[in-house]
C-alpha cells in the first residue's frame, strides 16, 4: 500500500491522535449545528469556530455507521464569527489551502487517483525539483547524483499514487516512458536507478537513496532531517494556525496536499518569495492559469 488517503496516514501524520475529534464530529452530525457545514454531494464537512470539536490541522477522514466516508476540515483558525451564524474569512491563503486540500482528499478517497493523474506533468516536475533542490544543496551532490535523485524522486511521486507493491512489466515500461517525458531524463538512465517496486513511504525512499548513491553525506539522512530541509521552501508570513513544516512533510506522501500547496503558491501573493513558488513558476510559465483552472474545476465540480 502506497496511497496515503489521509494526511494522518502519512509518516509524520501518524504521530497525531484524532480519536477525540472523530468521536465529537460523529456525535455532532445530525444536530444541525450552524458551525458544521456538511456537503453531501462531495462528502466533505467544514467546521467553523465552535467549542465542541477539539481543533485539528489537517483533513480528517471519518466513516459513518452507514459506511459513507467524509473528509472533514477544521477552518476555525481561519474564520471569524462576526455575530451568531455570520462568518468572515480571516486568513484567505490558508483558508484556500485547507479547502482545496479537503476537496482533493475527498475526491481521492471516493473516486481514486484519476483526477490528480490528469493534471499537468509540471506537478511531477515541481515535486521532483522540490526534493532534488533541497537535498542537493544540503548534501553537496554532484551532477550524476542529482540526476539519480531526480529519477528516484519522480518514482516516489508515482509510488504515492499506486496501491500495488510492484508495477507489472508492461506497466513499468509505460511508467518509465512517462517519467522520462515528465522530468526530462532518458529512459535508459531511469532503469539504472528505479525498479518495479513502488516506494512505500519516505523512509523507504530514503533507504533506496542510500543504496543507490555512494555518497557519505547521504548515508546520514533520516526522515527528520529530510523534512527539515524540505520545509525551508515554504517560507511566508502567513503561517498562523498551521505549521508549514507539517504541510510540506505530509505533501511528500499525501499528493492532494502537494497539489493544493502548489495552487496557493501560484495564486496567493504572500507566497511569492517561497522557494516552492519560484520552482513552480519556472515550470508553470506557460500553463499556470490552466493548472489552477484544472484544480479549481475538480474542486468546484466535485
Amino acid at each position: 500500500m502506497a496511497i496515503f488517503y489521509s494526511p494522518y496516514e502519512t509518516t509524520i501524520g501518524s504521530f497525531f491522535k484524532t480519536d477525540e475529534q472523530q468521536k465529537t464530529i460523529r456525535q455532532s452530525l445530525g444536530l444541525n449545528y450552524p458551525w458544521l457545514k456538511v456537503n453531501e454531494q462531495n462528502k466533505s464537512i467544514f467546521i467553523y469556530p465552535n467549542s465542541v470539536v477539539p481543533k485539528f490541522d489537517h483533513p480528517l477522514i471519518i466513516e459513518t455507521v452507514k459506511g459513507l466516508k467524509y473528509t472533514v476540515c477544521d477552518l476555525s483558525s481561519f474564520i471569524r464569527e462576526r455575530q451568531e451564524g455570520e462568518y468572515t474569512v480571516a486568513n484567505k491563503p490558508l483558508f484556500s489551502l485547507q479547502t482545496i486540500r479537503t476537496i482533493l482528499t475527498s475526491d481521492l478517497v471516493n473516486n481514486g487517483t484519476r483526477s490528480i493523474k490528469s493534471l499537468s506533468p509540471n506537478v511531477v516536475k515541481t515535486y521532483v525539483d522540490l526534493i532534488t533542490s533541497s537535498l542537493s544543496m544540503a548534501f553537496s551532490l554532484n551532477s550524476e547524483e542529482i540526476v539519480a535523485l531526480r529519477a528516484m524522486s519522480g518514482w516516489m511521486y508515482y509510488s504515492m499514487l499506486h496501491s500495488e507493491t510492484y508495477a507489472g512489466e508492461l506497466e513499468f515500461d509505460a511508467l518509465i516512458a512517462k517519467l522520462s517525458r515528465d522530468v526530462g531524463i532518458p529512459s535508459s538512465f531511469l532503469y539504472r536507478y528505479v525498479d518495479r517496486e513502488f516506494y512505500k513511504n519516505v523512509d523507504d525512499f530514503l533507504e533506496q537513496l542510500k543504496l543507490k548513491l555512494n555518497n557519505p553525506a547521504i548515508q546520514k539522512i533520516n526522515s527528520g532531517l529530510f523534512y527539515t530541509v524540505i520545509a525551508k521552501n515554504l517560507n511566508a508570513n502567513v503561517w498562523i494556525g498551521l505549521e508549514k513544516q507539517q504541510i510540506l512533510a505530509m505533501s511528500v506522501e499525501h499528493i492532494p496536499t502537494f497539489v493544493a500547496t502548489l495552487v496557493v503558491c501560484l495564486s496567493e501573493q504572500v507566497f511569492k518569495n517561497a522557494g516552492l513558488t519560484k520552482m513552480a513558476l519556472k515550470n508553470f510559465n506557460r500553463d499556470r492559469a490552466n493548472f489552477i483552472l484544472a484544480v479549481n474545476s475538480i474542486v468546484n465540480d466535485y
